[in-house]
């Protein structure tokens, strides 16, 4: 899937439609006669608003800081748009248009900042033109020059972005004010602050060098990802509508979001065992019967799951087994209390008829299906119990006393079951 692709569908998968889509590479005309940007960036150059620079950066950077201008910048508007056609047949680096602003500006990157520049790149767009207009389109826009000329042109009347964006605003104010346009209102919001890797760039490196399997790896924060571990979008839209807009910088709480996606999930989420790293235990005089679970304790007309034990032989979680000591007495979860008689590699107990409640639960399996489970962190092998062999892929459900997972994928190769961890 292409970028442009999984952007739309992340966008309708949250309920977000559009009337209109602009993309903005197709404004250079790579698909259509429009050369939008183009076509500003010579009305700025013809009215002595921008011209064409073919100073080195550290060069020019120096002059910035100094509050001087390069010897291009007075150049004539003639002799500018003469230069401006020329570029298509420089190099990558030899030339850029600077937007002229005031180079006393208390901040130095306001100063001069440039709309356009040589970059030789094929676009992942384009497919077939020809090579005069091919030349043409080398000339690329930077971002604060394609914003201000979209959201002009799509008649946008408030902008609503990042206090971190207070600077290019300013920058943009300045394309306003040249072309005549009126100017939106510019709403700045206070930043969320995430623990983790936002930066496409360093998600792309780590799926290129195997860290992460792909952009919906469940140890990225996007939203195929959190679509992939079960988060619904109806809880991200709560979550992000409850925080606001606000001037003050905000921490994002995966707590916050895994507690609204939780009061959505938790009535339809069916319960099941699931044990990881499983450690055997015996437990002697334990009955062979047939036992009966609901699958939601709230919903019992939803019906039951059936076990059949038929050994004295169960599997529990080692990080449970680990905090186990020779005489204590434990539940196994909606079945019967045992009483441990010996630790060691394997563990020994002994069944008690009383229904004791007050004491440690723990979920078993007897019976069971390989299964692992997706981590943001990593990956937990386990066993499921067999009832979760009718469950569909996609469904989400509840692994008692471990956290809510989503059915990715079955593995009939291996009789396994693939699961993403959502939240506990």
């Amino acid at each position: 899937l292409t970028a442009y692709k999984m952007i739309e569908e992340d966008l309708k998968w949250m309920g977000v439609n559009w009337d209109e889509k602009i993309v903005q590479s197709d404004q250079l005309g790579y698909a259509g006669p429009r050369e939008v940007y183009h076509s500003c960036c010579k009305s700025l150059i013809k009215n002595g608003h921008a011209y064409v620079c073919t100073c080195n950066s550290e060069e020019f950077k120096a002059l910035k800081l100094k509050s001087k201008p390069c010897k291009h910048r007075n150049v004539s508007a003639k002799k500018n748009r003469e230069r401006f056609d020329k570029m298509k047949h420089w190099g990558e680096g030899d030339g850029a248009v600077k937007l002229k602003t005031d180079l006393k500006h208390p901040n130095p990157a306001v100063r001069d900042y440039p709309l356009m520049r040589l970059v030789d790149f094929k676009h992942p767009r384009i497919k077939k033109f020809n090579k005069e207009f091919a030349k043409k389109c080398r000339i690329y826009p930077l971002m604060n020059f394609s914003v201000a000329v979209d959201d002009y042109r799509s008649g946008v009347t408030h902008v609503l972005r990042g206090k971190d964006h207070l600077v290019n605003t300013e920058r943009q104010r300045y394309i306003y004010r040249y072309m005549g346009w009126k100017e939106p209102i510019f709403i700045h919001y206070g930043l969320m602050k995430v623990k983790t890797i936002l930066s496409t760039s360093e998600m792309r490196k780590g799926i290129e060098n195997g860290i992460y399997s792909d952009w919906d790896d469940p140890g990225l924060w996007t939203i195929r990802s959190l679509r992939r571990r079960g988060i619904q979008p109806q809880a991200i839209r709560n979550y992000i509508i409850n925080l606001g807009i606000k001037e003050k910088d905000i921490e994002f709480s995966p707590k916050n979001l895994y507690a609204e996606n939780k009061r959505i999930i938790e009535p339809d989420a069916n319960r099941y065992f699931f044990v990881p790293d499983p450690v055997k235990l015996t437990v002697k005089d334990a009955p062979l019967m047939k036992v009966k679970v609901s699958l939601h304790p709230d919903f019992p007309d939803r019906g039951d799951r059936e076990f059949n034990l038929t050994s004295n032989q169960f599997y529990i979680p080692k990080k449970d087994a680990k905090g186990l000591e020779s005489g204590e007495i434990i539940r196994l979860k909606d079945l019967f209390n045992v009483k441990i008689t010996k630790i060691d590699e394997e563990i020994n107990g002994k069944y008690l008829e009383e229904k004791t409640l007050d004491v440690k639960k723990i979920q078993w399996v007897q019976d069971y299906i390989p299964g692992k489970v997706l981590m943001p962190e990593g990956i937990v092998d386990g066993f499921c119990e067999p009832n979760c062999r009718d469950l569909r892929i996609g469904d989400v459900i509840q692994f008692e006393r471990f956290g809510f997972c989503r059915l990715d994928k079955k593995d009939n190769e291996n009789n396994e079951l693939i699961f993403c961890f959502g939240h506990g």
